[in-house]
């Protein structure tokens, strides 16, 4: 049995003794990275001893019951991050399967009825599903719906709609809601309707520009800041003792993964507002085109218009789903932010200003240098990153955590050396110097062992800044109260289907009662212990079938050969008489001569 909800309220119980209030979820998320090292079976279960478990319970509540702690800080930023991004996640997913859920009841009850009257209702109640405002509680938003509903289908014309199939039905009320919903969009924007529809692309604009504002002043000032951390900590000239450097240590990585959440969100963010800004256009475009085919006339084919409505719903679908991803990055930068300054920094300006000025200068390096000299078969040196490709370890380099202790960014641009492509698990990494490049790529498995395992469990903070959180367990069992099951295989195969005839295969010496077989088991068994006896006499050997085969001499033959020369014969043909006197007769001889 999992009991890892035991261990997590005992852990808040002992925290909630010693004065500190902490959530179940810090709780949670606090002990799993503690068990990054553990071994973890194909389930990503793990099995712990009674001490091992009083060990963790001992250390997580006094590392919960800190005060002024980076570290404790950094675990808060990443437990509340996480967690909501998994609420969103679920909420999204919940409301979408109650949604799909709920159109089906409709649909159902829609192809179930008779009445005309019943039908157009609920047809109404299946648009305004559809639509997103079926909690509307405004008579005049169900009354345009309704209107709109019946210019496309006339009550009169519901007849034919209930005497067809069920399939046809649900065909018909997918087009016919979207159509319906055009058509209510179109009157918005002529001011013709439209109650309880929001302007989602003026809100969501609303939204992404003050979000963009936030999240880049905030992004800029922890860029500066962890670098002015970084600078320091890179600086050996500075008189900093370890406990000092070590505390320095943790803030930095508060600050650079307060850095890299905002970097993120950054990214949705500008996604966000190119989505916006390409489906805008469109949408303004298409209902200019609307209008025009309205007004140039009163009466539209509807093979010409209805397409139309389909699109301006299709493109309203976007706007709705862009609003809900704004909505959900707004409230993840709102946690973030509120995560800004929450501990006592130790970081001395004049540190980082003589860091600063004994900083070297950087000069891009020589790419094709690097290139002839990265040797080793096993790796892949590329100038620049392939497009749709994703770093390892969120794009930090592995190599400055292991050889210099410090948590490094990846460069890119002008000063990026580089990156390496290892084709065995094909995965892409980036380093923050010519150095580091090289080191990797003569021992890359150096890099990404268990020392890398040992590095993340020394410093747990480093597991979700690298995007190791899924080397770390799901379930923890009591040693021993688990059996070990092999995870279930899919495996492929071929099979050939007989379609002619198939011959039955019958053993017709099959015997299925068991005392028949036993009696069988007895003969033969008896007969083990008999024996055979064979004589022969001459008089029994005289009425033996005796066949005897002889062996004719063959026929000899003997050829002499005969020297004979031949020739055919030569025919002469002439005529005779051709001359003398007039008393000579004229003649045709043949003659044949043989040579």
């Amino acid at each position: 049995m999992d009991i890892t909800q035991t261990i997590v309220q005992e852990i808040v119980s002992q925290c909630g003794r010693h004065g500190f209030i902490v959530s179940a979820s810090l709780a949670h998320f606090y002990l799993m990275t503690q068990l990054l090292k553990d071994e973890k079976d194909s389930c990503r279960g793990v099995e712990l001893p009674p001490e091992r478990i009083e060990e963790l319970v001992d250390k997580s509540v006094e590392s919960l019951t800190q005060s002024d702690s980076p570290a404790l800080e950094t675990f808060k930023l990443q437990a509340s991050v996480t967690t909501m991004k998994q609420e969103q996640v679920n909420r999204m997913r919940t409301e979408e399967v109650q949604h799909t859920a709920k159109a089906q009841q409709l649909i159902q009850e829609i192809c179930s009825k008779t009445d005309p009257n019943q039908v157009v209702s609920d047809m109404t109640l299946y648009v305004l599903h559809e639509s997103h405002l079926f909690t509307s509680s405004v008579d005049l938003v169900q009354k345009e719906t309704m209107t709109a509903l019946e210019s496309v289908i006339a009550r009169g014309s519901v007849a034919p709609f209930i005497a067809q199939k069920q399939e046809e039905k649900a065909k018909q009320l997918d087009e016919l809601w979207r159509i319906v919903w055009g058509i209510r969009l179109f009157n918005k924007r002529s001011q013709k309707g439209g109650a309880g529809i929001p302007d989602l692309p003026e809100e969501s604009e609303k939204i992404l520009s003050a979000s963009l504002a936030t999240c880049k002043q905030h992004a800029a000032q922890a860029e500066k800041s962890s670098f002015h951390y970084q600078t320091v900590l890179m600086t050996p000239s500075l008189q900093i003792t370890a406990e000092g450097r070590a505390r320095l240590l943790t803030e930095y990585l508060n600050k650079k993964q307060f850095a890299v959440y905002l970097k993120n969100l950054l990214k949705l963010l500008e996604g966000a507002q190119q989505k916006l800004q390409t489906v805008l256009p469109q949408w303004e475009s298409l209902m200019e085109e609307v209008k025009g085919l309205v007004s140039q006339s009163s009466s539209v084919p509807k093979s010409t218009i209805y397409p139309r409505f389909i699109d301006l719903s299709d493109k309203w679908d976007l706007f709705r789903r862009n609003w809900q991803d704004l909505t959900d990055y707004k409230r993840l930068l709102e946690t973030v932010v509120a995560y800004q300054s929450p501990f006592h920094t130790t970081l001395n300006p004049s540190d980082v200003e003589e860091a600063l000025a004994t900083r070297a200068e950087e000069h891009p390096p020589n790419k094709i240098l690097i290139a002839s000299e990265v040797q080793n078969p096993s790796v892949e040196y590329l100038q620049e990153l392939p497009e749709n490709k994703q770093l390892e370890f969120n794009g930090f380099c592995v190599t400055s955590i292991l050889d210099k202790n410090l948590l490094l960014d990846g460069k890119h641009g002008e000063m990026c050396p580089g990156f390496i492509h290892l084709p065995v698990n094909d995965t892409y990494y980036a380093f923050s110097s010519e150095r580091a490049l090289k080191s990797f790529a003569r021992d890359p498995f150096k890099y990404i062992s268990t020392d890398l395992l040992e590095a993340c469990a020394a410093e747990s903070n480093l597991i979700h800044l690298l995007g190791m959180q899924n080397e770390l367990p799901k379930d923890i069992y009591l040693q021993g109260t688990r059996s070990a099951t092999k995870p279930r295989e899919v495996v492929k195969v071929e099979s050939h289907t007989q379609t002619g005839q198939i011959d039955s295969y019958k053993d017709h010496k099959y015997e299925w009662n068991e005392w028949e077989l036993r009696r069988l088991a007895l003969k033969l068994a008896n007969l083990r212990n008999k024996c055979t006896h064979a004589s022969q006499t001459n008089q029994s050997h005289h009425r033996r079938e005796n066949d005897t085969q002889t062996y004719l001499p063959k026929t000899q033959e003997t050829q002499t050969a005969h020297n004979k020369a031949t020739q055919p014969s030569k025919k002469v043909q002439y005529i005779k008489g051709l001359r003398g006197n007039n008393a000579t007769k004229v003649q045709v001889i043949k003659m044949e001569f043989d040579q």
